[in-house]
């Protein structure tokens, strides 16, 4: 037989529905858990209400607790701290009982078996209705939760495709303005093409210009040259104009730097002096004394040109001196002859073509320079294809001599001039005071000499 009172200890009537004990049960678990009651028995507290809501919670464990279920204490004598609550209790007992064996007397077996039944009956179907009720509820609970996910999934859903859609948007987004970003750095590219081939054509068709002007500014020269040496032939190369006997004829033309250099820097007009030295052996005439001391001359040069080399050399390039770039042109029938001081090859490629000066800067020394540096990669190929540099050094200054100066105006006025020289009617013959003086041709060979 059961010992404690499960509806006291939960605190509810023994005819409390279901739902009822549940509520009563959670609300007493708030309040007498271990973790929330700090009193020394609550955890003992705890378990027996625990117990009493699995027997009550149970309709098979509750009916058979129901019927043996101590009876309720009296409240007189719960009431009661002193000795005199027992006869109360006594008397009331000794009432109750009379009372009882008083309707025992008066009511039969079978009313009183037909009550209890009427009241298991009514409790059944109130118990019923409980459960129906409990079931109502938690049917619309479930229903009402169903209907809070089915809502909360087609808000998730809905927030997904508007996620989606938006994702979708800006890749189309982004998809468009690299497109576009595309497109205009593809025009940009097309019409900077555009303008790069019509900034190349326009540079090929002035170019092609320029070299029409020049081709046809030289031929008109050399036209009117040969008119002229047409008309001065009985006079330039005439039997009563110039004695040639004594001197060599060479078998091919051949022609230094040094010669050409004056008349295309515009430093000398008379052609003859280098035509003579073109066309006759030096060594078969004697040649015009000059002032000029060429010992000391070649002590300052070679000592200039030493000085040079050692500074090249500290830079890191392999430096050739004099001899070393000596060389010899064949351009056809014609030999074109010269020597830089230096030759420097640096490590990058570069090539510098050095003449050292120990007079005064002249054009003429630029017009040399640059001479040598079109010859040597003719002359050399292991010069070619390296990035040409020209430099005069004098005592106290030097000048630099660009490659692009050597450009195809320059190449054509160059060979025109070694064109006339090599030519065997003569050449133009302007003979001055200023020239004249510092010619080494004597007057048996050039009958015009002044001075």
């Amino acid at each position: 037989m059961a010992t404690r009172d499960y509806y006291c200890l939960l605190g509810v009537s023994p005819t409390a529905a279901e739902n009822d004990i549940r509520k009563a049960y959670w609300r007493l678990a708030k309040t007498k858990h271990p973790d929330t009651d700090q009193t020394p028995d609550a955890t003992a507290r705890f378990q027996e209400i625990n117990e009493a809501y699995e027997v009550l919670s149970d309709q098979g464990k509750r009916d058979k607790y129901d019927c043996e279920r101590p009876p309720a204490p009296s409240k007189t004598a719960s009431r009661s701290p002193d000795g005199g609550s027992s006869a109360r209790s006594g008397a009331t007992v000794g009432r109750g009982a009379y009372s009882s064996s008083e309707r025992g007397s008066k009511r039969t077996p079978n009313s009183s078996g037909r009550s209890q039944e009427r009241q298991a009956q009514a409790r059944r179907e109130r118990e019923a209705r409980e459960r129906e009720e409990e079931r109502a509820q938690a049917r619309r609970e479930r229903e009402a939760k169903e209907r809070a996910e089915r809502a909360a999934q087609a808000r998730r859903e809905r927030e997904d495709k508007e996620a989606q859609a938006r994702r979708e948007q800006e890749a189309k987004e982004r998809a468009e303005t690299a497109a576009q970003a595309r497109r205009e750095r593809e025009d940009k590219e097309a019409q900077a093409r555009r303008e790069q081939e019509a900034k190349e054509r326009a540079e090929r068709e002035a170019q092609a210009r320029r070299e029409r002007e020049t081709r046809e500014q030289w031929e008109r020269e050399i036209r009117e040259f040969q008119e002229r040496q047409s008309a001065m032939q009985d006079v330039i190369i005439g039997p009563n104009a110039y004695t040639l006997q004594n001197a060599r004829r060479r078998d091919n033309p051949y022609i230094w730097v040094s010669w050409l250099s004056k008349l295309l820097a515009g430093s000398n007009s008379c052609e003859w002096a280098s035509w003579f030295k073109t066309q006759y052996d030096g060594s078969s005439w004697e040649k015009v004394e000059s002032e000029f001391s060429l010992e000391q001359w070649k002590v300052d040069h070679t000592a200039m040109c030493l000085r040079e080399a050692n500074r090249l050399e500290d830079t890191g390039a392999t430096v050739r001196i004099e001899n070393g770039n000596s060389f010899n042109l064949a351009l056809g029938n014609i030999t074109l002859g010269g020597k830089p001081d230096l030759v420097a090859s640096f490590p990058d490629g570069t090539l510098m073509v050095q003449d050292c000066k120990t007079g005064k800067a002249r054009e003429e020394h630029i017009a040399q320079i640059m001479l040598c540096m079109w010859a040597l990669p003719l002359a050399f190929p292991e010069y070619r294809g390296k990035t040409l540099q020209g430099k005069v050094v004098y005592r106290s200054s030097e000048m630099p001599v660009p490659a692009h100066g050597i450009d195809d105006r320059f190449v054509l006025r160059a060979k025109s001039l070694i064109d006339r020289l090599a030519d065997d009617s003569g050449a133009r013959r302007a003979p001055s005071r200023s020239e004249c003086r510092f010619c080494e041709i004597p007057r048996p060979h050039c009958n015009d000499r002044i001075g």
